[in-house]
């Protein structure tokens, strides 16, 4: 009995506390509702994370995360999360403080975690495929230089706008008024608007109010002006009227200078509303488009970016900005750039921690090519209101992170590197008709030849790249087609969407194929310059070799059993230029490969190379003991003379080289006289005939081991001694641009 009266005490006793903590947390949530975050702390506080609801969790939590106290964030919503009645957002949230907090690896396991719980919701889906960016956009990017500005206060400072020669910003030094503005949750005065001169190295001076009609009872800022400084657009609290929830919501306000530079009267905005706040107005040079932020009604998340237009006079109804730009999360303090680029503050797209610094390229209503400024600009802390003078050169933004003077302070940068866009390019793989070739394979090179990406179109034919400047090219490969080749320059400077066909062409029933390689690497040649001469009728067609460097033409006019004669001229500078003659009965419908039965492989032009390792050149025969040129060896000397007519600057010396058999002396003397007589035979048919000499080896530069001078005895096989009786024909000199390249010993390779 007495331990039921026990229990039974201690029940009452329970309840009657959390009766009392019941009085307590609604009083807490009551004040956290109308922002005064303090006296909500102080209640939760005495409540205690043990006998607090989810709900008052949850908002304790996010008192700390919006004050910036983001440990004391991490520790209320890991207890949170913990719960069994938390909700996915929680997940999110504690993901997001732990970025804040540098814990990138502890991060990524809880935006994953939301995005398989909430696989609708854009900005899980997105942290969760991207979060690997993370580490590169935390790195420093070398594109900006920072510095603190001498004249931040210990207080906030943010929000900066050009305002002529002027800058313009938002700041809680000189009012002592608690405030309770949304997206702020220090204790600190009201807002105002401050005006500064600009040093020449971008330090704000001489700081004063803002002159004119601003800065009233509660929060003034922050402001945006026309180029001409004539027309501004600016936030205040609503004064009258109190939203449903008791909140001041935040409201635009306009004004315009009269002929005398005075400012005219306050214009509210006609979509000002006190259940939402609209704000953080941009307004462009000539003050006919205006961005802002707001959550009112319809919007993608937390809050979203809008544009107005002033046509005929009037203010257009706000336009959402759209998903490219707005996530489910918070979109804020929108900067438009002359060079078409809206720069704006986002927590819910992928970035350092808190709100980081993003820039979209803008066409009319399009934007793309999201990019995230990365470190310096972007921190693990709220990075925003960034602004850039006309040039690109220089700007400032504002954060709150370490090492600030104050609890938002104003930074200025030096671009140092300027900003790269992305080039969004729509493709199509069709055919000659514009018919779809349904899932080709599409692979991406670089300027250099090297494969950046390979992919698939879908069953309409689509596929989508996104390239930095620079030349690339684009191979297509689909059965029962030619592959298909297309080259693209992307510029340095911005432009519209890009879209673009890849035709391929059906495959004849004959065609002819052929591989062009280099014949060192024995890789495929691109930028051959290839003259493709039909010798049945004479027509011609050029070619380039693409990045695989072969190429497929179709074979017209032509019947199964008749005769094909090709000619092929192969140039590329740096290398032997070549000519190759394909003859071929066509037996059977299909594809005709001349590379099977021709040699299309070219070699570099360079000092010390062997033209008759470049050329199909036969042995040069002498009869026995003799050294006069034979006509077999005239036909193969001739290829000689017809590339030495062809490169008029080029010198070779013509080695002849024996196999051991015989004395020594006797195969040096005859080699040299059978290298002298081939090339006076070449000498009497080219121009300045001292550009070749002749000079016989001997059995001096045997290719192999088949050595038999003396004692010693070779085993070797005619074919083994064969290798050694050669003529070689090495380049001495070249000229290439007018600048003469010469061998650096005598004019010979003994060495």
């Amino acid at each position: 009995m007495k331990r039921y009266i026990i229990v039974l005490l201690v029940s009452l006793c329970c309840g009657n506390l959390l009766a009392q903590n019941s009085i307590k947390e609604q009083k807490a949530f009551e004040n956290y509702e109308v922002f005064n975050f303090s006296r909500s702390l102080e209640l939760y506080e005495k409540i205690g994370v043990q006998n607090v609801t989810t709900d008052g969790l949850r908002a304790w939590a996010d008192i700390h995360k919006k004050r910036q106290q983001t440990e004391e964030a991490e520790v209320k919503y890991k207890l949170l999360i913990a719960r069994p009645d938390h909700k996915p957002e929680d997940l999110f949230n504690y993901a997001q403080v732990l970025l804040m907090n540098n814990k990138p690896v502890v991060a990524e396991e809880w935006y994953v975690k939301y995005s398989d719980l909430m696989a609708s919701d854009g900005r899980g889906r997105e942290f969760k495929e991207e979060i690997f960016e993370y580490k590169k956009l935390a790195e420093n990017s070398g594109r900006y230089q920072i510095f603190n500005l001498n004249a931040n206060s210990d207080k906030e400072d943010f929000g900066p706008a050009f305002y002529g020669n002027k800058v313009v910003f938002t700041s809680s030094r000189s009012s002592k008024i608690p405030f309770d503005i949304k997206w702020n949750w220090n204790e600190m005065p009201y807002l105002n608007l401050f005006e500064a001169n600009v040093e020449s190295d971008h330090q704000l001076k001489e700081v004063q109010l803002l002159k004119g009609d601003f800065n009233k009872r509660f929060h003034d800022g922050p402001a945006s002006f026309s180029k001409d400084g004539n027309f501004v657009v600016f936030n205040r609290n609503n004064y009258e009227e109190k939203s449903s929830k008791k909140e001041r919501k935040l409201m635009m306000f306009s004004q315009t200078k009269d002929e005398k530079g005075n400012w005219g009267p306050v214009v509210p905005f006609n979509f000002n509303n006190k259940e939402y706040s609209v704000g953080q107005p941009f307004v462009t040079e000539d003050g006919k488009t205006i961005y802002f932020a707001s959550d009112m009604p319809g919007g993608m998340g937390g809050t979203d970016l809008y544009k107005i237009e002033l046509k005929d006079g009037n203010w257009t109804v706000p336009v959402n900005l759209g998903s490219k730009v707005n996530t489910e999360g918070n979109e804020m303090f929108p900067f438009y750039h002359h060079d078409k680029i809206l720069f704006f503050a986002s927590d819910g797209h992928l970035g350092i921690g808190g709100l980081d610094i993003f820039a979209v390229q803008v066409k009319n209503t399009y934007y793309y090519n999201r990019i995230n400024l990365g470190y310096p600009i972007n921190s693990p802390k709220d990075d925003f209101a960034l602004i850039m003078n006309p040039a690109q050169e220089f700007g400032y933004f504002s954060s709150n992170r370490p090492g600030g003077k104050g609890s938002d302070d104003i930074y200025s940068f030096n671009v140092i590197v300027p900003l790269r866009f992305l080039q969004e390019i729509e493709g199509k793989t069709v055919d000659k008709k514009g018919n779809v070739v349904p899932n080709a394979t599409v692979t991406l090179f670089d300027a250099l030849g090297e494969e950046i990406e390979k992919l698939k179109s879908d069953s309409l034919g689509h596929f989508n790249l996104s390239l930095e400047p620079g030349k690339y090219e684009i191979e297509g490969v689909q059965l029962n087609y030619l592959d298909a080749h297309r080259k693209i320059d992307i510029p340095e400077i911005e432009k519209d969407p890009m879209t673009l066909n890849l035709v391929f062409e059906t495959v004849p029933k004959f065609s002819l194929y052929a591989l062009v390689r280099d014949g060192d690497s024995k890789k495929p040649l691109e930028g051959v310059e290839i003259t493709l001469i039909n010798n049945l009728n004479e027509e011609s067609e050029d070619i380039t070799t693409p990045k695989s460097g072969d190429f497929t033409r179709p074979i017209k006019g032509r019947k199964t059993g008749e005769n094909i004669s090709y000619q092929f001229i192969l140039k590329k500078e740096g290398y032997l230029n070549k000519t190759l003659t394909y003859n071929k009965k066509l037996i059977s419908e299909g594809i005709y490969d001349a590379t099977i039965e021709l040699d299309f492989e070219m070699h570099i032009l360079e000092i010390g190379k062997d033209l008759s390792k470049m050329i199909d050149i036969k042995p040069i025969y002498f009869d026995y003991d003799k050294f006069v040129i034979r006509k077999d060896a005239a036909l193969e000397l001739d290829k000689i003379v017809l590339i030495m007519n062809e490169y008029p600057e080029m010198e070779i010396e013509l080695g002849s080289h024996t196999d051991c058999r015989g004395s020594a002396n006797y195969n040096l003397n005859l080699s040299d006289k059978r290298a002298k007589a081939s090339a006076d035979y070449i000498q009497s048919k080219i121009s300045n005939p001292e550009r070749i000499y002749g000079k016989g080896y001997g059995e001096n530069k045997l290719v192999n081991g088949c050595a038999c001078e003396g004692s010693l005895k070779s085993k070797c096989t005619e074919e083994e001694h064969s290798e050694n009786r050669r003529t070689e024909f090495r380049i001495t000199k070249l000229s290439a641009d007018g600048v003469e390249v010469k061998t650096q010993g005598p004019q010979s390779f003994d060495k």
